[in-house]
């Protein structure tokens, strides 16, 4: 097992002087597939000493809230080490972990790619990120940088991301039952863009994909990581199904490849099949495989059949899907911004008359 050390400094908190030198070394291991309890227990060290290390980490100017208050009012440096740590996932922008303190309070706390960034760059970028406030977007809380090491800290939500809900939850046993909650969680993502986009002409979220949609318990959904890509240079050979055919730098996302991804998302919403091959044994291309469907055999060929037993949706169904086709077009010219796609939803919402049905429903263990 190959071991990397890193000498991470841990920060007061702001007007809070440390007393002593807070240096602490960390040993990160590479994983393997089959992990021996030995290797287990050194990743959990590992990982609880990562979330540890943001415990006193430097909070931006003016708009971070101190991470204390934010986790809880009487936190410390060793109540992180003691938090259970959990592997959520891996991407292209970092590693997510789930922080659960002995209290029972639990955050979000994102590993980052960042590589020969400067710490000035870096934290005029977190700035800018955090700038953006709306109650449909996840705001981020607090978090850390080295030269090595950079923590990104979130709230928590209790129903995962929308990408883990609607194709089958391990944890939860979730199953997609209906459409209405997919059309809400579709406007409340559209709006959220729609402020990002609002609040400058070249803002953008970057990174529009069902895992970054994020669920509460009543299952509203609220958008995360937006502006995440500006902090890390991702490679051409990175750059995955979610994102338009003009984005060469994921550095520079514009508002129209914003658009195209948020297609995307509707036609995962509208076939239940996920574009991600993680989650799909089929592989498909979603956009292609839309524009390949004859019109007339689009409702049975492209919708989720699930969502064909609801037959007073079918319509709405089908007018999403046009949107979505819209939003997907390869020209950026041809694609509508996002706050026409804001107010095209909810018109076809307003036209549709009837009773919905919930769309999840949990099975008993």
């Amino acid at each position: 097992m190959m071991l990397l050390e890193l000498d991470l400094p841990l920060h007061a908190r702001p007007g809070r002087r440390l007393q002593r030198s807070c240096r602490k070394k960390l040993f990160l291991a590479s994983r393997k597939r089959k992990e021996t309890p030995a290797i287990m227990a050194q990743h959990a060290v590992t990982d609880n000493a990562i979330l540890a290390s943001a415990a006193r980490s430097r909070i931006g100017k003016n708009r971070f809230t101190d991470l204390q208050k934010f986790v809880t009012e009487k936190v410390d440096l060793e109540d992180l080490m003691r938090a259970e740590c959990k592997l959520l996932g891996e991407g292209k922008y970092g590693t997510t972990f789930k922080a659960t303190l002995e209290n029972g309070v639990v955050f979000i706390v994102k590993r980052s790619k960042v590589e020969n960034v400067a710490k000035t760059v870096f934290e005029e970028r977190i700035e800018a990120i955090g700038a953006i406030e709306h109650e449909l977007i996840v705001p981020l809380c607090g978090y850390y940088f080295s030269k090595d090491e950079q923590l990104l800290i979130y709230n928590y939500f209790g129903n995962g991301s929308l990408s883990s809900n609607l194709h089958g939850s391990r944890i939860n046993k979730v199953e997609p039952a209906g459409w209405e909650t997919r059309s809400a969680i579709a406007l409340s993502s559209a709006r959220a863009v729609a402020y990002i986009h609002s609040t400058n002409p070249k803002a953008s979220h970057g990174n529009i994909k069902s895992s970054n949609i994020l669920l509460t318990g009543s299952y509203e959904a609220h958008i995360s990581e937006h502006g995440i890509n500006t902090l890390v240079r991702t490679p051409a050979s990175c750059i995955t199904y979610n994102t338009a055919p003009e984005v060469k730098d994921m550095q520079n996302v514009s508002q129209k490849a914003d658009v195209y991804s948020f297609g995307v998302l509707l036609l995962e919403l509208l076939t239940g099949v996920s574009p991600c091959p993680t989650y799909s044994s089929e592989g498909h291309d979603l956009v292609a495989w839309d524009m390949a469907a004859p019109q007339e055999q689009r409702e049975t060929r492209v919708l989720d059949q699930k969502l064909l037993k609801d037959n007073g949706m079918v319509e709405e169904m089908l007018q999403f899907l046009q949107l979505a086709t819209q939003c997907c077009e390869k020209r950026p010219n041809l694609r509508p911004v996002m706050s026409e796609v804001v107010q095209k939803i909810e018109e076809i919402q307003s036209l549709i008359v009837g009773n919905r049905q919930p769309m999840w429903s949990s099975e008993e263990e």
